[in-house]
């Protein structure tokens, strides 16, 4: 050995520096690599806060309260959006900067495209079923409104893959565009439900509909309720004397909007409080779940605690909503089972119900997206749901709007929670196991503590986190307002 050739030595020591070399480089380039990724996400961290950026809340709580109008002419719809809106005033741009983030991890890994495609696929799939429901002829409009919730929800997991793929998201916020096919399924189900449809049936729901059954309720609800202006909830949304006036103008003056007067005041009313000589008992939770469901959805993408917060502003509204849409529901059942209609219709929303669940079951351990299959499932519950509008003995009769707006938000939140972006540790949480869960380590360290926590009067349990000033006020006022309202009941 001692012997070697000279030219066989040299050769192993090329070949012993040039894989030092190599190894060198590589490291180096892994080095330069992470510090560009690094830089790119650090600015994530100076966050634009200013209004303007894209809805992501607005929208889909003003489908809400459409999809309640369409049975019972609340005004809900712009009260909602007009909450939706103060709050977008801070969730909105931080919301952005994240999918911004997801995008970006996306394009990188080549998993924007290949997650896409199969959403979209999925989506496609699923919108051309509700299409071919809505060719259906059932009973009392139903097909229509059950294939616009089937096609609706289809477009929902279509738009999913914009939270990995700028192209498919097309310029839009695709946590906004999600929230809003699917509420706005909802609100097709409702909406034919209500022309031409079950509540107009025989002049039911009264309205312009001359002794229609529900002329006194509904006449002496508009009386109450102000219509097209004044009123009880006339001003809801904002306008001079709405009852959530006060609510909605702090939301508005913390995030940045507008209002005058003061939280309580106008709500609790002194004595006994205004919401409980109209409530008169427990509530249904009928806004109070879905709205809950929403803030979810949001916070699975970006801890901000809205969902205690917008669940508060439901269980307020529900004071006044529940009571009316109790009686709707009731006299639709009665006219469900004395017809016989409730049972034929609700077998027919219980079996493709079931068989849509199914599908999400099926699918949730095989997408890369576990969420979508949770997104499906949900949907096929919210149909089941449907026939609890018409038949008295089905499990949701209870509630059955309640339950239908409920499984619909639901199914959107297992969306976003599938996902796996709160492992970003954008409010201090941890989670395992999701989609992006190799970057979140980096990710995590550099956004770590962003969002504070609100609601239900426990706002600044996280401390330092970016918005807590104004999440955990907002949310520990509307916490407490719901606890005054509860009292006063």
């Amino acid at each position: 050995m001692q012997n070697q050739p000279l030219a066989a030595k040299r050769v192993r020591f090329s070949r012993h520096i040039g894989s030092r070399l190599t190894l060198a480089a590589m490291l180096l380039m892994a080095a330069a690599q992470a510090q560009a990724v690094s830089s790119q996400l650090t600015l994530t961290t100076q966050m634009d806060l200013t209004p303007g950026n894209q809805a992501v809340l607005e929208t889909a709580l003003s489908n809400t309260g459409a999809a309640v109008d369409n049975l019972a002419n609340l005004g809900l719809a712009p009260t909602l959006g007009g909450v939706g809106q103060s709050l977008d005033g801070v969730a909105a741009p931080v919301v952005s900067q994240v999918t911004g983030v997801t995008q970006q991890v996306g394009a990188a890994t080549g998993l924007g495209g290949a997650v896409s495609g199969l959403t979209g696929n999925l989506g496609e799939t699923v919108t051309a079923l509700g299409d071919r429901v809505q060719e259906v002829n059932l009973p009392l409009g139903l097909g229509q409104g059950v294939g616009g919730l089937v096609s609706e929800t289809g477009r929902a997991v279509g738009s999913a893959g914009g939270l990995l793929d700028a192209k498919t998201a097309n310029g839009g916020q695709p946590v906004g565009q999600v929230l809003n096919h699917a509420t706005q399924g909802v609100g097709e189900l409702t909406g034919s439900l209500g022309s031409g449809g079950l509540l107009n049936l025989g002049g039911l729901a009264g309205g312009n509909a001359e002794g229609g059954l529900l002329a006194p309720v509904t006449g002496l609800v508009g009386g109450l309720l102000g219509g097209e202006g004044g009123g009880l909830l006339g001003g809801l949304g904002g306008g001079d004397g709405g009852l959530l006036a006060p609510v909605t103008g702090l939301v508005g003056g913390l995030l940045g909007g507008g209002g005058e007067g003061g939280l309580l005041g106008g709500l609790l009313g002194g004595d006994g409080g205004l919401l409980g000589g109209i409530g008169g008992g427990e509530a249904a939770p009928i806004l109070v779940t879905a709205l809950g469901n929403t803030g979810q959805a949001l916070d699975n993408v970006l801890p901000l605690g809205l969902s205690p917060t917008l669940a508060s502003v439901g269980e307020t509204l529900d004071g006044v909503v529940s009571p009316v849409l109790g009686t709707v529901t009731g006299l639709t059942q009665q006219l469900g089972g004395a017809t016989g209609l409730g049972a034929t219709v609700d077998g027919v929303t219980t079996q493709l119900g079931g068989v849509v669940s199914s599908l999400g079951d099926q699918l949730g351990g095989t997408l890369p997206i576990a969420g979508v299959g949770g997104l499906v499932s949900g949907l096929g519950d919210t149909v089941s749901s449907v026939g609890a509008l018409l038949n008295p003995n089905h499990p949701d009769a209870g509630n059955p709007l309640g339950a239908i707006l409920g499984n619909a938000t639901g199914a959107v939140a297992s969306l976003t929670e599938g996902l796996g972006l709160g492992d970003l540790g954008l409010g201090g949480g941890e989670g395992g196991g999701g989609l992006l869960s190799p970057v979140t380590g980096l990710v995590g360290g550099l956004l770590g503590g962003l969002g504070g926590q609100a609601g239900n009067g426990e706002a600044g349990q996280q401390n330092g986190g970016l918005l807590a000033p104004v999440t955990g006020l907002v949310g520990g006022l509307l916490g407490g307002l719901t606890g005054g309202l509860g009292g006063a009941r």
